[in-house]
């Protein structure tokens, strides 16, 4: 029973979830990226690289702060916050 209901669920568009279709998806978002950069640099326009501010080479584990390579947990949002606001070039509100 399991199986038949959640063997509709895919992790991105028609792809089934697993290893290798996130490490396409990995690719294929570095790719953007750079693309995105390269553009807004010759462009003369500002860039707000998120990816950039949630770089996960650093953690033990990126799941810290992803579910997987496109979806961010809860524990990632105020960092994604505080890049805007840094990229934006105001202050974020003081906390409570």
């Amino acid at each position: 029973m399991w199986c038949q209901i959640y063997e509709c669920l895919y992790f991105c568009g028609a792809e089934e979830y697993s290893v290798e279709t996130q490490q396409k998806v990995l690719q294929h978002i570095l790719e953007r990226n750079q693309i995105s950069r390269e553009v807004a640099a010759a462009k003369g326009v500002p860039l707000l690289d998120l990816f950039a501010a949630l770089d996960t080479e650093r953690l033990a584990d990126f799941r810290q702060d992803f579910f997987d390579v496109l979806h961010p947990r809860p524990a990632a949002y105020q960092k994604i916050a505080a890049a805007i606001y840094e990229g934006m070039g105001i202050m974020p509100p003081a906390s409570p």
